[in-house]
């Protein structure tokens, strides 16, 4: 039985190809790892969001482990909502209309921001 992380990695993997290159093909060489935050702290550390160690985060990097860019934690409509409504809506009530935007958007904003970034198309 394969992990939640094993499915999301062979997911997103196949939409990378998928979306950027029309199809696999055995010339693309693109890999996908999923770090664990608590197992990687020195990756994590880079990429705090606020001074937290939010999750998830995708860093796309080119060959060379060049940065291509980052992404995290959330899709930036979302992100941008949560931010600015932070001191008037009380935590439970934000994470509620979370819950509400991620189920509309069914993971389009994030698979398409995700996307652009690790293929570094931002």
């Amino acid at each position: 039985m394969r992990t939640s992380r094993e499915l999301l990695a062979s997911a997103l993997a196949w939409q990378l190809q998928e979306r950027k290159f029309g199809g696999l093909t055995a010339a693309t060489k693109r890999k996908l790892r999923v770090l664990a935050r608590d197992e990687f702290p020195e990756v994590v550390n880079a990429y705090l969001t606020n001074g937290t160690r939010s999750i998830p985060i995708a860093i796309g990097l080119d060959e060379e482990f060049r940065e291509l860019g980052h992404w995290g934690p959330r899709p930036l409509p979302l992100q941008a909502w949560m931010l600015a409504n932070k001191a008037m809506i009380p935590s439970p009530q934000r994470y509620a209309y979370a819950r509400q935007w991620y189920a509309r958007d069914r993971g389009v904003t994030t698979l398409e921001e995700m996307l652009n970034v690790v293929t570094g198309d931002q």
